[in-house]
């Protein structure tokens, strides 16, 4: 929770509290805070709760953003004593901190109903990620709901932890033989370890590989696999390597390796 008392010159302070862990301050009426006057720009400074403590960062303003009478530079402490100047107003901020131990119970129950199918799971999840400002993995939740590999989907993966991907991923199994809805990552039975689930189908572990080197050691060995959002793909990215002799051959897990020109059209 975030409390902000303002006053502009020459009037009385005002105090608005805000439950949530950052906002965004400026001129503009959609902002978090807005102070609607000329000197304060369209989106002017960001106060965030981190770790306990509040931290004031100026947003590329016109006129600047000043603690105790300097201009701020880079994000920037604050404690309850001093002041933040924007424009003809003075902030003072404070800030209650977040029991993390309930943030950690919620986002489990979140992710265990994702993990369970539940309906609407991902889109709830998304939002509770979304209002506490986490708008990376909340959009990267969204983008897999849409079921469209982008470039914006494996920028998102690639900052985002791999443990956390294993637990989210919507991959399907590369390699299988008998393709179907259930051969998605997030539907096969889970295991004790987050990088490997079993499919109940044919029997057989699954193993998510975080990049294409390590799925491709595994499809030489015939083990089926999915590959994390991260990884750039191409066509027959998995399946073209060079066999003891030095030609170019197709893998295709569970089948006989066999010449590339003689290479089956991709299974749709």
């Amino acid at each position: 929770m975030i409390r902000v008392i303002v006053r502009e010159l020459g009037e009385q302070e005002l105090t608005f509290v805000f439950d949530q862990e950052q906002l965004v301050i400026g001129r503009a009426m959609d902002n978090d805070l807005a102070l609607p006057r000329s000197d304060v720009s369209k989106r002017h400074a960001r106060a965030r709760l981190a770790e306990g403590k509040l931290v004031v960062a100026d947003l590329a303003s016109e006129n600047g953003t000043y603690v105790n009478g300097m201009r701020i530079t880079s994000p920037t402490p604050v404690s309850d004593d001093d002041r933040v100047q924007i424009g003809q107003f003075t902030l003072r901020l404070e800030g209650d901190a977040v029991d993390t131990r309930e943030v950690e119970a919620t986002e489990l129950r979140l992710l265990l109903a994702v993990v369970q199918h539940e309906a609407g799971s991902r889109e709830v999840y998304a939002d509770w990620l979304e209002e506490r400002g986490d708008t990376d993995r909340a959009e990267l939740l969204r983008l897999q709901e849409e079921g469209k590999p982008c470039d914006r989907l494996r920028e998102l993966a690639a900052r985002s932890d791999l443990a956390w991907r294993f637990k989210v991923a919507r991959a399907f199994v590369e390699g299988c033989e008998q393709q179907s809805r259930e051969c998605e990552w997030s539907a096969l039975a889970i295991t004790q370890r987050g990088d490997v689930r079993h499919c109940t189908r044919c029997q057989r572990d699954i193993y998510y590989c975080a990049t294409l080197e390590e799925a491709r050691e595994r499809t030489r060995r015939r083990e089926l696999v999915v590959v994390d959002a991260a990884a750039v793909r191409s066509p027959y990215d998995l399946y073209v390597c060079a066999d003891d002799a030095g030609s170019t051959v197709y893998v295709d897990p569970g089948t006989p390796v066999i010449a590339m020109d003689e290479m089956p059209a991709p299974r749709r």
